[in-house]
Protein backbone atom coordinates (compact mmCIF):
# COMPACT_ATOMS: atom_id res chain seq x y z
CA UNK A 1 0.00 0.00 0.00
CA UNK A 2 0.89 3.41 -0.06
CA UNK A 3 2.51 4.92 2.75
CA UNK A 4 1.91 8.64 4.18
CA UNK A 5 5.16 10.80 5.53
CA UNK A 6 4.60 13.46 7.15
CA UNK A 7 7.47 15.55 8.52
CA UNK A 8 5.50 19.05 10.80
CA UNK A 9 8.17 21.60 11.00
CA UNK A 10 7.61 24.74 12.41
CA UNK A 11 8.76 28.04 14.02
CA UNK A 12 6.31 28.72 17.01
CA UNK A 13 4.09 26.20 19.39
CA UNK A 14 3.18 23.56 16.77
CA UNK A 15 -0.79 23.29 16.65
CA UNK A 16 -1.13 19.51 15.86
CA UNK A 17 -4.71 19.69 15.51
CA UNK A 18 -5.29 19.05 12.56
CA UNK A 19 -4.21 15.31 13.09
CA UNK A 20 -7.89 15.11 14.05
CA UNK A 21 -9.15 15.85 10.65
CA UNK A 22 -7.66 12.55 9.34
CA UNK A 23 -8.60 9.04 9.22
CA UNK A 24 -7.02 7.28 12.23
CA UNK A 25 -4.95 4.85 9.76
CA UNK A 26 -3.99 7.52 7.66
CA UNK A 27 -0.55 8.17 8.62
CA UNK A 28 2.35 5.57 8.63
CA UNK A 29 5.06 7.94 9.78
CA UNK A 30 5.20 11.49 11.83
CA UNK A 31 8.70 13.37 12.28
CA UNK A 32 7.36 15.93 14.90
CA UNK A 33 11.37 16.24 14.93
CA UNK A 34 12.14 19.85 17.06
CA UNK A 35 8.68 20.80 16.81
CA UNK A 36 7.40 23.05 19.82
CA UNK A 37 5.24 20.36 20.96
CA UNK A 38 4.02 19.59 24.64
CA UNK A 39 2.99 15.96 26.35
CA UNK A 40 -0.68 17.22 26.02
CA UNK A 41 0.12 17.32 22.07
CA UNK A 42 0.53 13.83 22.05
CA UNK A 43 -3.01 12.90 22.69
CA UNK A 44 -3.54 14.18 19.68
CA UNK A 45 -0.94 11.84 17.87
CA UNK A 46 -2.33 8.71 19.40
CA UNK A 47 -6.01 9.72 16.52
CA UNK A 48 -2.94 8.10 14.27
CA UNK A 49 -3.89 4.36 15.59
CA UNK A 50 -1.58 3.11 11.68
CA UNK A 51 1.52 5.13 12.85
CA UNK A 52 4.26 2.66 12.02
CA UNK A 53 7.26 5.06 12.96
CA UNK A 54 7.32 8.24 15.20
CA UNK A 55 10.06 11.21 15.11
CA UNK A 56 10.36 13.27 18.26
CA UNK A 57 13.85 13.76 18.74
CA UNK A 58 15.20 17.53 19.97
CA UNK A 59 11.30 17.85 21.66
CA UNK A 60 10.26 18.50 25.14
CA UNK A 61 8.70 15.64 25.48
CA UNK A 62 8.74 13.50 29.34
CA UNK A 63 7.95 10.77 30.43
CA UNK A 64 3.80 11.59 30.84
CA UNK A 65 4.13 12.28 26.85
CA UNK A 66 5.14 8.62 26.72
CA UNK A 67 2.07 7.15 28.76
CA UNK A 68 0.08 8.74 25.72
CA UNK A 69 2.20 6.55 23.35
CA UNK A 70 0.95 2.69 24.54
CA UNK A 71 -2.42 2.93 22.64
CA UNK A 72 -0.10 2.99 19.78
CA UNK A 73 -0.03 -0.98 19.09
CA UNK A 74 1.43 -0.22 15.88
CA UNK A 75 4.31 1.41 16.59
CA UNK A 76 7.50 -0.57 15.25
CA UNK A 77 9.96 2.40 15.44
CA UNK A 78 9.95 5.70 17.91
CA UNK A 79 12.68 8.35 17.88
CA UNK A 80 13.33 9.79 21.32
CA UNK A 81 17.18 11.38 20.99
CA UNK A 82 17.52 14.33 22.57
CA UNK A 83 14.13 14.01 24.57
CA UNK A 84 13.73 14.70 28.86
CA UNK A 85 12.31 10.93 28.60
CA UNK A 86 13.98 8.61 31.01
CA UNK A 87 14.83 5.01 31.07
CA UNK A 88 12.67 4.22 33.43
CA UNK A 89 9.68 5.95 31.14
CA UNK A 90 11.34 3.99 28.08
CA UNK A 91 10.69 1.09 30.12
CA UNK A 92 7.07 1.58 31.10
CA UNK A 93 6.49 2.44 27.18
CA UNK A 94 8.34 -1.18 26.30
CA UNK A 95 5.67 -2.99 28.44
CA UNK A 96 3.29 -1.83 26.39
CA UNK A 97 4.77 -2.13 23.20
CA UNK A 98 7.54 -5.12 23.57
CA UNK A 99 7.76 -4.55 19.32
CA UNK A 100 8.54 -1.13 18.93
CA UNK A 101 12.16 -0.44 18.74
CA UNK A 102 13.28 2.68 20.81
CA UNK A 103 16.20 4.75 19.70
CA UNK A 104 17.15 6.95 22.65
CA UNK A 105 20.89 8.57 23.28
Amino acid sequence: GLELRLDVVTVDKTDLSFLNTLESDTLQGLSLARAKITDADLTLVTTQRGLTWLDLHDTAITDNGLAHLKSLSRLQSLNLVRTRVTDAGIAELKKALPHCTIIKF
